[in-house]
């Protein structure tokens, strides 16, 4: 349901997300990510997407191997029961997963679909001006927030730039200046939606937004 309601507030002409400007959509293969893009309904509101949009394994969300189905809590005690890792708390931006991927592994994943879509989509944008250029990604949590860092060129590591997503969350990255050499994270979209009384409901929401090439990240 929330998604839905993600999907309705902000997906359409003059909103956050405008079919007519979005280029493509990239998903992660897992089920998860299928059905929030399913439930988002951007291929109802622009069919035309469903031929602009492909599955990658760049956005499947962080292996974390032996910690795979365990808590925050059990793969803390997990990490400290390991005689070689012991000697500090478990970070997975710092340490990863035992058995799975090291923060180094999913930085060259982000780097790689973050490389494509500036040279195939947001670098021929803000050249050409008329030419569609936004892209949507749907994927997972941690992987989400990995993609923003290495978007403003941060270290996974170093955990420099603390995020949160919620579930059924929108994150909009873009670039200063409209430069493809600024990178920057969109802090509240410049876009307005007015919510209706029943009393005016037969009138449309008011929406404003300024155009931005961006990467719509839930």
């Amino acid at each position: 349901m929330r998604i839905k309601t993600t999907g309705e507030a902000l997906i359409g002409e003059e909103k956050l997300i405008c079919p007519t400007l979005l280029a493509y959509v990239y998903f992660s293969p897992r089920l998860r990510a299928k059905r929030t893009l399913e439930l988002l309904g951007l291929y109802e509101k622009c069919p035309r997407l469903c031929e602009r949009s492909a599955e990658t394994d760049q956005l499947v969300e962080w292996d974390y191997g032996d910690y795979e189905g365990l808590t925050s809590p059990e793969r803390r005690m997990r990490h400290r029961t390991n005689e070689a890792l012991a000697d500090r708390p478990w970070d997975i931006w710092r340490d990863g997963c035992v058995g799975g991927e090291s923060p180094e592994d999913v930085e060259r994943r982000c780097d790689a679909l973050i490389k494509t879509i500036r040279e195939q989509w947001h670098g021929p944008a803000m050249r050409g001006g008329n030419v569609p250029g936004d892209v949507v990604c749907v994927a997972h949590g941690h992987l989400l927030r990995a993609f923003a860092m290495r978007w403003v060129g941060k270290s996974i590591s170093s955990n420099a730039v603390p995020l949160i997503l919620e579930a059924g969350g929108v994150g909009i990255l873009s670039y200063e200046h409209h430069s493809i050499g600024e990178p920057a994270i969109l802090l509240g979209g410049s876009f307005v939606v007015k919510a209706q009384s029943p009393k005016d409901s037969e009138s449309s929401p008011e929406t404003q937004m300024q155009m931005q090439t961006k990467a719509a990240t839930m």
